[in-house]
């Protein structure tokens, strides 16, 4: 492995799974791929690039069958209801530096939600250059009632006056848009007892990178992305 100006590098020659765990070490989507030279006037040259992607492929055409989902499943996830104002959306994914949130009924810290739709940053990016409001834009605020207060993004971005929320909202917005007017509805979902493989099948298949993961029940019980996979292939599962 050699790194040069902050770009990670791999031989042409490294296991996929050391590739995999390269790119979770350095927490990149990404890898720069090179080849021995016998140029003397160079080390190394550019063979290409492997993605998240490109493993996604790899495991399932090489790897699977030994493992399930809720394996590799991610347990913590990002949840918010369908009448969630984008404004706390956007905050979320910014908090907790992930690029997809799953939309639940009823309450979403209670363990028996069930998924009704997904929103990605794809999703945001027609609203983002809205709500993403700086200190020169104007804007008007705007009250959000909610009964569970307690809610640390909110506390740590709202100002909570009695039993109300006060949030900023970019001058001009006719309305304040909600998860609903923007989440994909009936997102594809995979059983926690599926095979990972099915898991790398589907997102492939459907060009997604992520499934909301849910039981027997259809409670959601997790989210299995790019990412678990590659996790998986650095195991050599």
């Amino acid at each position: 492995m050699v790194k040069n100006r902050d770009i990670i590098t791999a031989n042409n020659e490294t296991d996929v799974s050391k590739c995999a765990k390269l790119m979770l070490d350095n927490n990149i989507s990404s890898l720069v791929i090179t080849a021995n030279n016998t140029d003397n006037r160079n080390n190394s040259v550019l063979r290409g690039i492997i993605t998240k992607s490109d493993l996604l492929d790899a495991y399932v055409k090489s790897y699977g069958g030994n493992v399930t989902v809720n394996q590799y499943m991610t347990k913590k996830m990002q949840t918010v209801r369908p009448d969630e104002p984008i404004h706390m959306v956007l905050l979320i994914m910014a908090d907790s530096n992930v690029s997809r949130v799953i939309v639940v009924e009823g309450n979403r810290n209670n363990n028996n939600s069930k998924p009704v739709g997904i929103i990605t940053t794809h999703d945001l990016l027609p609203a983002s250059t809205l709500l993403l409001a700086n200190k020169t834009t104007p804007y008007t605020q705007y009250w959000l009632k909610r009964k569970e207060v307690e809610d640390k993004t909110i506390q740590s971005h709202g100002s909570i006056i009695g039993k109300g929320i006060k949030h900023n909202l970019p001058y001009g917005m006719k309305r304040i848009l909600l998860a609903e007017d923007i989440m994909k509805l009936d997102p594809i979902m995979i059983t926690d007892y599926a095979d990972l493989i099915d898991a790398a099948l589907i997102m492939r298949g459907n060009r997604i990178s992520g499934l909301p993961v849910v039981d027997s029940n259809d409670r959601l019980v997790g989210i299995i992305t790019k990412t678990d996979i590659t996790r998986a292939i650095a195991d050599g599962k």
